[in-house]
């Protein structure tokens, strides 16, 4: 697994203090939508692995992290560079239809082209 798991405890470190940008995951275990995302997640992880860092946090396990940002709905995915969100993407925005994360990696590659 090339993607990275976090906590409340951790965030600041494995996020808000990395050296590249991270993009987070916030996921649970019985969300359907966030298990179908997660191999697309994977992939980019790996074909991004020297430009972006993909973390993922459980919210039902870290609720401080996810009242801090404001997590209502999963998934929903945020893009942090330099220790301040640059893009969002939340549950309803998520494109799952045809292929579960095509559009999630054309839209968050493009983000970190451009940054």
């Amino acid at each position: 697994m090339a993607t990275n798991k976090t906590n409340d405890k951790d965030f600041k470190v494995d996020v808000i203090d990395a050296d590249k940008p991270v993009l987070v995951d916030f996921w649970a275990e019985w969300c359907g939508p966030c298990k179908a995302i997660g191999p697309s997640l994977e992939e980019m992880s790996v074909e991004m692995k020297d430009k972006l860092k993909i973390v993922k946090i459980n919210v039902d396990e870290n609720p401080a992290t996810s009242q801090n940002y404001s997590i209502r709905s999963i998934p929903a995915l945020m893009i942090f560079k330099n220790g301040e969100k640059i893009s969002e993407k939340w549950a309803h925005s998520l494109s799952l239809h045809y292929k579960p994360g095509l559009m999630i990696r054309y839209n968050f590659k493009i983000i970190i082209m451009l940054y």
